[in-house]
Protein backbone atom coordinates (compact mmCIF):
# COMPACT_ATOMS: atom_id res chain seq x y z
CA UNK A 1 0.00 0.00 0.00
CA UNK A 2 2.70 2.01 0.98
CA UNK A 3 4.82 1.90 -1.81
CA UNK A 4 1.95 1.73 -4.40
CA UNK A 5 0.46 5.06 -2.55
CA UNK A 6 3.83 7.01 -3.50
CA UNK A 7 3.47 6.02 -6.95
CA UNK A 8 0.43 6.86 -7.55
CA UNK A 9 0.39 10.18 -5.92
CA UNK A 10 3.94 11.26 -8.02
CA UNK A 11 2.52 9.06 -11.83
CA UNK A 12 -1.46 9.50 -11.38
CA UNK A 13 -1.35 12.80 -10.46
CA UNK A 14 -4.74 14.00 -11.04
CA UNK A 15 -6.89 11.44 -9.68
CA UNK A 16 -8.68 12.69 -6.67
CA UNK A 17 -6.55 12.04 -3.51
CA UNK A 18 -9.48 9.39 -2.31
CA UNK A 19 -8.86 7.66 -5.64
CA UNK A 20 -5.37 7.62 -5.26
CA UNK A 21 -5.51 6.28 -1.75
CA UNK A 22 -7.57 3.29 -3.14
CA UNK A 23 -5.95 2.31 -6.29
CA UNK A 24 -2.35 1.91 -4.46
CA UNK A 25 -2.34 -1.49 -3.26
CA UNK A 26 -2.83 -2.27 -7.24
CA UNK A 27 -0.26 0.27 -7.97
CA UNK A 28 2.22 -1.20 -4.87
CA UNK A 29 1.90 -4.96 -5.98
CA UNK A 30 2.62 -3.51 -9.78
CA UNK A 31 6.23 -1.66 -9.19
CA UNK A 32 7.22 -4.33 -6.43
CA UNK A 33 6.43 -7.24 -9.48
CA UNK A 34 8.01 -4.82 -11.84
CA UNK A 35 11.29 -3.87 -9.84
CA UNK A 36 11.61 -8.17 -9.19
CA UNK A 37 11.58 -8.48 -13.00
CA UNK A 38 13.59 -6.11 -13.35
CA UNK A 39 16.47 -7.35 -11.49
CA UNK A 40 15.98 -10.84 -12.65
CA UNK A 41 15.89 -9.68 -16.07
CA UNK A 42 19.53 -7.90 -15.18
CA UNK A 43 20.63 -11.40 -13.29
CA UNK A 44 20.87 -9.24 -9.89
CA UNK A 45 20.52 -11.08 -6.56
CA UNK A 46 16.99 -10.01 -5.23
CA UNK A 47 17.23 -9.02 -2.15
CA UNK A 48 15.97 -6.25 0.01
CA UNK A 49 18.33 -3.52 -0.90
CA UNK A 50 18.38 -3.73 -4.47
CA UNK A 51 14.94 -4.13 -4.64
CA UNK A 52 14.72 -1.00 -2.77
CA UNK A 53 17.69 0.30 -4.74
CA UNK A 54 15.47 -0.47 -7.76
CA UNK A 55 12.49 1.33 -6.73
CA UNK A 56 13.93 4.37 -5.07
CA UNK A 57 15.77 5.10 -8.33
CA UNK A 58 12.43 4.23 -10.20
CA UNK A 59 11.04 6.84 -8.47
CA UNK A 60 12.95 9.90 -8.32
CA UNK A 61 13.73 8.93 -12.53
CA UNK A 62 10.00 9.79 -12.58
CA UNK A 63 10.03 12.48 -10.32
CA UNK A 64 12.97 14.79 -12.39
CA UNK A 65 10.92 13.99 -15.51
CA UNK A 66 7.97 14.96 -13.83
CA UNK A 67 9.53 18.36 -12.96
CA UNK A 68 10.84 18.98 -15.89
CA UNK A 69 7.89 18.74 -17.73
CA UNK A 70 6.25 20.82 -15.35
CA UNK A 71 8.52 23.46 -15.79
CA UNK A 72 8.01 23.52 -19.41
CA UNK A 73 4.53 23.65 -19.18
CA UNK A 74 4.69 26.32 -15.90
CA UNK A 75 2.37 24.23 -14.07
CA UNK A 76 2.94 23.09 -10.52
CA UNK A 77 3.45 19.23 -8.94
CA UNK A 78 0.56 18.62 -6.88
CA UNK A 79 1.76 15.56 -5.10
CA UNK A 80 4.41 17.87 -2.87
CA UNK A 81 1.47 18.61 -0.78
CA UNK A 82 2.47 16.08 1.78
CA UNK A 83 -0.16 17.44 4.16
CA UNK A 84 -3.40 16.95 1.34
CA UNK A 85 -1.80 13.74 0.15
CA UNK A 86 -0.64 11.89 3.45
CA UNK A 87 -1.54 13.05 6.60
CA UNK A 88 -5.41 13.89 6.26
CA UNK A 89 -8.06 11.93 8.10
CA UNK A 90 -9.42 11.00 4.56
CA UNK A 91 -5.72 9.33 3.84
CA UNK A 92 -5.08 7.71 7.06
CA UNK A 93 -8.82 6.16 7.59
CA UNK A 94 -8.64 4.56 3.89
CA UNK A 95 -4.98 3.33 5.05
CA UNK A 96 -6.47 1.79 8.36
CA UNK A 97 -9.19 0.31 6.38
CA UNK A 98 -6.89 -1.46 4.17
CA UNK A 99 -4.59 -2.75 7.35
CA UNK A 100 -7.26 -3.65 9.32
CA UNK A 101 -8.64 -5.63 6.48
CA UNK A 102 -5.12 -7.28 6.23
CA UNK A 103 -4.99 -8.20 9.83
CA UNK A 104 -8.33 -10.09 9.45
CA UNK A 105 -7.08 -11.99 6.68
CA UNK A 106 -3.53 -12.84 8.12
CA UNK A 107 -5.61 -14.58 11.08
CA UNK A 108 -8.81 -15.54 9.39
CA UNK A 109 -7.45 -16.73 6.01
CA UNK A 110 -5.79 -20.31 5.07
CA UNK A 111 -3.84 -21.41 2.76
CA UNK A 112 -5.99 -22.40 -0.42
CA UNK A 113 -3.38 -24.10 -2.90
CA UNK A 114 -3.51 -25.36 -6.40
CA UNK A 115 -0.34 -27.39 -8.11
CA UNK A 116 0.76 -24.36 -9.67
CA UNK A 117 0.84 -22.81 -6.12
CA UNK A 118 3.81 -24.78 -5.32
CA UNK A 119 6.05 -24.25 -8.43
CA UNK A 120 5.42 -20.20 -7.46
CA UNK A 121 6.34 -21.09 -4.02
CA UNK A 122 9.49 -22.60 -5.03
CA UNK A 123 10.19 -19.73 -7.37
CA UNK A 124 9.58 -17.14 -4.87
CA UNK A 125 11.78 -18.88 -2.23
CA UNK A 126 14.29 -18.95 -4.71
CA UNK A 127 14.64 -15.61 -5.16
CA UNK A 128 14.62 -14.37 -1.63
CA UNK A 129 17.72 -16.63 -1.20
CA UNK A 130 19.33 -14.24 -3.75
CA UNK A 131 19.15 -16.63 -6.19
CA UNK A 132 19.36 -16.07 -10.37
CA UNK A 133 18.46 -18.32 -13.39
CA UNK A 134 20.50 -18.80 -16.17
CA UNK A 135 19.41 -17.85 -19.66
CA UNK A 136 19.45 -21.56 -21.08
CA UNK A 137 17.09 -23.65 -18.03
CA UNK A 138 14.32 -25.43 -19.88
CA UNK A 139 11.36 -23.48 -17.71
CA UNK A 140 12.83 -19.91 -18.54
CA UNK A 141 9.66 -19.38 -20.30
CA UNK A 142 7.48 -20.02 -17.34
CA UNK A 143 9.41 -18.38 -15.14
CA UNK A 144 9.26 -15.39 -17.15
CA UNK A 145 5.25 -15.11 -18.19
CA UNK A 146 3.03 -12.88 -16.35
CA UNK A 147 1.98 -14.97 -13.36
CA UNK A 148 5.72 -15.05 -12.39
CA UNK A 149 5.53 -11.21 -12.11
CA UNK A 150 3.24 -10.96 -9.92
CA UNK A 151 2.70 -14.25 -8.18
CA UNK A 152 6.48 -15.65 -7.80
CA UNK A 153 7.59 -11.57 -7.58
CA UNK A 154 5.18 -11.38 -4.41
CA UNK A 155 6.11 -14.88 -2.91
CA UNK A 156 9.19 -13.37 -2.87
CA UNK A 157 8.72 -10.08 -1.44
CA UNK A 158 7.09 -11.67 1.42
CA UNK A 159 10.12 -14.05 2.23
CA UNK A 160 12.64 -11.65 2.14
CA UNK A 161 10.48 -10.20 5.30
CA UNK A 162 10.90 -13.38 6.44
CA UNK A 163 6.99 -14.30 6.29
CA UNK A 164 4.37 -16.13 4.46
CA UNK A 165 1.47 -14.30 4.54
CA UNK A 166 0.55 -14.66 0.99
CA UNK A 167 -2.38 -16.27 1.61
CA UNK A 168 -3.78 -12.92 2.75
CA UNK A 169 -2.85 -11.32 -0.59
CA UNK A 170 -5.69 -12.79 -2.47
CA UNK A 171 -8.28 -12.46 -0.75
CA UNK A 172 -7.42 -9.11 0.55
CA UNK A 173 -7.36 -8.09 -3.07
CA UNK A 174 -10.62 -9.38 -3.97
CA UNK A 175 -12.38 -7.40 -1.38
CA UNK A 176 -10.51 -4.30 -1.77
CA UNK A 177 -11.27 -4.43 -4.93
CA UNK A 178 -14.84 -4.69 -5.01
CA UNK A 179 -14.96 -1.49 -2.17
CA UNK A 180 -12.78 0.29 -5.32
CA UNK A 181 -15.42 -0.49 -7.73
CA UNK A 182 -18.07 0.58 -5.51
CA UNK A 183 -16.07 3.89 -4.66
CA UNK A 184 -15.71 4.95 -7.88
CA UNK A 185 -19.15 3.98 -9.36
CA UNK A 186 -20.31 6.28 -6.33
CA UNK A 187 -18.09 9.05 -7.48
CA UNK A 188 -19.36 8.81 -11.02
CA UNK A 189 -22.73 9.06 -10.74
CA UNK A 190 -23.51 12.75 -8.79
CA UNK A 191 -26.38 13.41 -11.07
CA UNK A 192 -28.04 10.37 -8.93
CA UNK A 193 -29.27 11.53 -4.71
CA UNK A 194 -27.30 9.72 -2.25
CA UNK A 195 -29.79 7.11 -1.78
CA UNK A 196 -29.90 5.68 -4.94
CA UNK A 197 -25.96 5.90 -5.11
CA UNK A 198 -25.95 3.37 -2.20
CA UNK A 199 -28.67 1.09 -3.56
CA UNK A 200 -26.81 0.79 -7.07
CA UNK A 201 -23.16 0.41 -5.39
CA UNK A 202 -24.58 -2.31 -2.89
CA UNK A 203 -25.88 -4.39 -5.21
CA UNK A 204 -22.87 -4.19 -7.64
CA UNK A 205 -20.63 -5.32 -4.91
CA UNK A 206 -23.06 -8.04 -3.65
CA UNK A 207 -23.43 -9.26 -7.62
CA UNK A 208 -19.76 -9.55 -8.13
CA UNK A 209 -18.96 -10.34 -5.01
CA UNK A 210 -21.18 -13.36 -4.94
CA UNK A 211 -20.31 -14.68 -8.20
CA UNK A 212 -18.89 -17.86 -7.19
CA UNK A 213 -15.80 -17.47 -9.80
CA UNK A 214 -15.01 -14.10 -8.29
CA UNK A 215 -14.80 -15.64 -4.74
CA UNK A 216 -13.03 -19.02 -5.72
CA UNK A 217 -10.17 -17.02 -7.23
CA UNK A 218 -10.20 -14.61 -4.57
CA UNK A 219 -8.65 -16.85 -1.87
CA UNK A 220 -6.76 -19.76 -4.14
CA UNK A 221 -3.28 -19.23 -4.38
CA UNK A 222 -1.74 -19.21 -7.79
CA UNK A 223 -5.22 -18.71 -9.62
CA UNK A 224 -5.63 -15.89 -12.08
CA UNK A 225 -7.72 -14.25 -9.26
CA UNK A 226 -4.98 -11.07 -9.71
CA UNK A 227 -5.03 -11.51 -13.68
CA UNK A 228 -8.51 -11.07 -13.11
CA UNK A 229 -8.44 -7.66 -11.10
CA UNK A 230 -5.72 -5.89 -13.56
CA UNK A 231 -7.55 -6.90 -16.73
CA UNK A 232 -10.97 -5.92 -15.29
CA UNK A 233 -9.65 -2.64 -13.62
CA UNK A 234 -8.04 -1.81 -17.10
CA UNK A 235 -11.28 -1.64 -19.14
CA UNK A 236 -12.98 -0.28 -16.38
CA UNK A 237 -10.56 2.75 -16.51
CA UNK A 238 -10.43 3.01 -20.16
CA UNK A 239 -14.63 3.04 -19.61
CA UNK A 240 -14.30 6.02 -17.40
CA UNK A 241 -11.68 7.76 -19.35
CA UNK A 242 -14.29 7.74 -22.42
CA UNK A 243 -17.25 9.51 -20.24
CA UNK A 244 -14.61 11.75 -18.39
CA UNK A 245 -11.89 12.61 -20.94
CA UNK A 246 -9.30 12.66 -18.10
CA UNK A 247 -5.82 11.34 -19.62
CA UNK A 248 -5.09 10.30 -16.32
CA UNK A 249 -7.67 6.85 -16.44
CA UNK A 250 -6.34 6.63 -19.85
CA UNK A 251 -2.34 6.30 -18.54
CA UNK A 252 -3.63 3.84 -15.32
CA UNK A 253 -5.85 1.67 -18.22
CA UNK A 254 -2.59 1.03 -20.27
CA UNK A 255 -0.45 0.83 -16.90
Amino acid sequence: YVIGFFFSILVFTNLDNHIKQAISPLIGVAFYSFSVGFLYILDIPVLVETLFYVLITLWFTIYFVKVRLNRKNNSEMPFLDIKGNIFSKYALGIFSAYLSLGVVFIFLGSPNISPDSTQYEGLGRFLAQGGSISNFVPELPFLINGRFLTIGAMHGVNRLFGSYNLYALYPLMAVWFLGLVGLIFYTMNKELSHKSRIFLVTGLILALGLYKNYAYHGVRIGSNGLAMIYFSFSIYSLYIYSKTKNYTWLYLGAF
